[in-house]
């Protein structure tokens, strides 16, 4: 029953997505939202103005793949995205801001 729910989610998701109009913010965070709860996670966990997941789950996920995208890292490119994921996760969830590369070779050098 939860992977229908879920594969519907997606569905509404990627739907919404591609409807261009005033609403599609609103659209975008409540498909979102949809695909959070359809996948278990806690609606105490879910931004209600952008349907994100704020889990510690959630977290875990996003860090460790910064972690393993660090192994191709771009001075170039990955720099200013990487603070921006790290300064959303700030803005929601102050108790996790740990330096998400330390440790990790990225320009030659470790962090």
């Amino acid at each position: 029953m939860a992977e229908r729910a879920t594969r519907r989610a997606i569905a509404r998701l990627m739907a919404v997505a591609a409807t261009p109009g005033p609403d599609r913010r609103t659209s975008l965070a409540d498909a979102r939202t949809a695909l959070c709860l359809a996948r278990g996670t806690a609606i105490a966990d879910i931004d209600p103005a952008t349907g994100y997941d704020y889990s510690d789950a959630a977290y875990e996920t996003v860090r460790a793949s910064w972690r393993t995208h660090a192994e191709n890292w771009s001075e170039d490119y990955d720099p200013p995205r990487y603070e921006a994921a790290r300064a959303q996760w700030a803005r929601h969830r102050p108790d996790l801001t740990d330096d998400w590369l330390a440790g990790i070779d990225t320009a030659g050098g470790a962090r």
